[in-house]
């Protein structure tokens, strides 16, 4: 629940809890295997990754605080924020597969 703020439904509070779980479950694994990955590796796509990586922790690490009820926005800055966060998760995941690192994490 996001401590000390009223939300205007609390199966947003759920559904951020929910996609905060999944990120820290599925999402943020994933990129430490890639980093062990991208460590053998140099070139553009590679320092692009690593880029995405840091940019994505930091997402995940704002939704954690959105969740502890540390500065949370408005729910149009909410929503923004992660479209934002989806749009770039899904350029990383192009790049990935610019860079042939799928193939190297099987």
């Amino acid at each position: 629940m996001i401590a000390g703020h009223e939300l205007e439904d609390e199966r947003v509070v759920d559904s951020l809890d929910a996609f905060v779980a999944h990120l820290r479950s599925e999402l943020l694994p994933l990129l430490d295997v890639e980093d062990s990955l991208l460590a053998r590796l140099d070139g553009e796509h590679a320092a692009r990754l690593r880029r995405d990586h840091v940019r994505l922790r930091s997402a995940v690490s704002t939704f954690e605080r959105w969740l502890s009820g540390d500065a949370v926005p408005s729910r149009i800055e909410r929503e923004a924020a992660i479209r934002s966060f989806l749009v770039q998760l899904q350029r990383h995941r192009r790049v990935e597969e610019m860079s042939g690192i799928g193939a190297l994490k099987r």
